[in-house]
């Protein structure tokens, strides 16, 4: 896509669009590859547009193959040549590619990491009434009922992730952060993890606690109008004790966002723990497929190989401490590049009325650029604690 689809939503494409993409389409018949494949967003790679960034050409590539491709990807439409004097060079060139893929197999990994780490195996006969309740390309999630635990109510999700995103470190880091959850007993604001089960298909499936009241966001969109602002600071207390307790633990959520909270009888948990959180690219374009870009720090677009952190949750937590400020989530009136854009920019949403200057300061801190800036949860927590009347 051209740059001006990604800065002005009425722009009408035209000839002048298509030999745009026909010039990045050269690029990657010479390479063999997607542009920019080294950006796992499509929301990284706008930006690389919007910035005037184009693919390096590839080494051995003609050069008049070079100069025809840059011409037709230039910023400016009228810059960019014809196709019939595109096709006239093109007529002057052959070339032959090729290119080999290589994959690997990883089965067995997950099944090591739990026996490993001695995650609690439950047989998948003790659930009934399996109802799926939502769906993406990394699995399902169900809503049941756990006969033999005094018919409590239970989501389980499904592990069907694709092997070609999966290495040694990612299932590691997941087995590792299962176990921490499991042994948790002392932090209410954490979803309780129970162990794992497999299905007739055989894939593992996670035992988590069921919220009853849904996701923060469907929480404050039904429940705002009645909530004074002591509720809100509690909320963000609640929220703060869970990161805290996480971080504790070196464990970076990494996907915070307002639908990986939940709300179970007034009590509000941090959740959302999938192996597919624990692969940087996957749950970076996950949460941008859902919409949610407006959670993720700027340097994720800003490099492809940012691998998030600590930090990442706090500023992640900063875009919740306004959502809960407004009862809205961010950047509602945006759509599509338009918010990563805006964020790439440095714009931040605008305090709310009434909003205590403390809080407003909180949150400012966290979302900051620089992520040596931003505070860390112990501090947030402090000062919250010292606004709750």
């Amino acid at each position: 896509m051209e740059p001006k689809c990604f800065v002005d939503q009425t722009y009408k494409r035209n000839p002048k669009s298509d030999v745009y993409s026909y010039g990045v389409i050269l690029w990657e018949i010479s390479s063999g590859r997607k542009p920019f494949q080294r950006f796992k967003s499509r929301e990284a790679i706008a930006i690389q547009i919007f910035s005037g960034n184009r693919e390096k050409p590839v080494e051995g590539t003609p050069s008049e193959y070079i100069e025809l491709y840059t011409q037709c990807w230039d910023g400016v439409p009228d810059k960019r040549p014809e196709m019939k004097t595109a096709l006239s060079i093109i007529n002057q060139l052959e070339q032959k590619y090729s290119n080999k893929n290589i994959s690997r197999s990883l089965k067995g990994l997950l099944d090591i990491a739990i026996f490993d780490n001695h995650i609690n195996y439950h047989d998948y006969n003790e659930f009934s009434d399996i109802t799926k309740i939502d769906e993406d390309e990394f699995g399902s999630v169900y809503k049941s009922v756990w006969n033999k635990n005094d018919g409590l109510t239970i989501v389980l999700k499904c592990l069907k992730v694709k092997e070609d995103y999966l290495n040694e470190w990612i299932v590691q880091n997941f087995a590792n952060k299962l176990h921490i959850l499991q042994n948790n007993c002392v932090q209410e604001n954490i979803i309780k993890f129970y162990g794992v089960t497999k299905d007739p298909d055989g894939y593992y499936n996670t035992i988590f606690q069921y919220a009853e009241e849904g996701d923060l966001h469907s929480y404050l969109e039904f429940n705002f109008s009645n909530l004074q602002w002591n509720d809100k600071l509690h909320m963000a207390q609640q929220i703060a004790e869970g990161l805290k307790f996480l971080h504790k633990n070196n464990i970076a959520h990494c996907d915070l966002n307002s639908n990986s909270i939940v709300v179970h009888k007034g009590k509000v948990i941090v959740a959302g723990f999938g192996i597919s959180e624990q692969m940087n690219e996957v749950s970076l374009s996950r949460s941008i497929a859902r919409k949610l870009q407006a959670y993720i720090e700027p340097q994720c677009f800003k490099e492809p190989s940012y691998k998030r952190d600590l930090r990442s949750d706090v500023y992640s937590f900063g875009v919740i401490l306004w959502e809960i400020s407004s009862g809205r989530p961010p950047f509602n009136g945006l759509e599509g590049f338009s918010i990563t854009i805006h964020i790439f920019k440095g714009n931040r949403e605008t305090p709310i009325v009434d909003t205590p200057p403390k809080y407003v300061e909180i949150y400012t801190q966290c979302w900051d650029e620089d992520p040596v800036k931003r505070p860390t949860m112990p501090a947030v927590l402090d000062i919250l604690n010292g606004l709750i009347i």
